[in-house]
């Protein structure tokens, strides 16, 4: 598990507008798809406000590297808001066993404000 301290910036683009869900994402050029390659960043679901759940897939070293993150704009979820996502990404064939939360206690936020 590696948990990142510090900000990440990334570069995003759906490739096919007819699967909006399905993102090539770049990540500081070390961790993410190239321009031109399959989708590898998949929004299982989301709000539009409060949550997203992302899927990534990427090939790296010949390995296929699977992981699930339950994003949020806030500090955590509501209990029945996180079951719920949990046990969705669980029907979804993720194992959520291996999840941990987060401390988020002295993160900072950015805003565009």
């Amino acid at each position: 598990m590696f948990l990142i301290s510090n900000p990440v910036q990334g570069i995003a683009t759906v490739p096919n507008v007819q699967r909006p869900s399905e993102l090539i994402a770049l990540f500081g050029g070390s961790i993410g798809g190239e321009p031109g390659c399959i989708p590898n960043y998949i929004i299982q679901d989301t709000d539009y406000t409060n949550y997203s759940v992302v899927f990534p897939c990427v090939e790296a070293m010949g390995y296929n590297i699977q992981f699930a993150w339950i994003l949020t704009r806030c500090k955590g979820l509501e209990p029945d808001k996180l079951a719920e996502l949990e046990a969705n990404l669980a029907r979804a064939g993720v194992d959520v066993s291996n999840f941990e939360k987060v401390d988020q206690t002295d993160c900072l936020f950015y805003t565009d404000n």
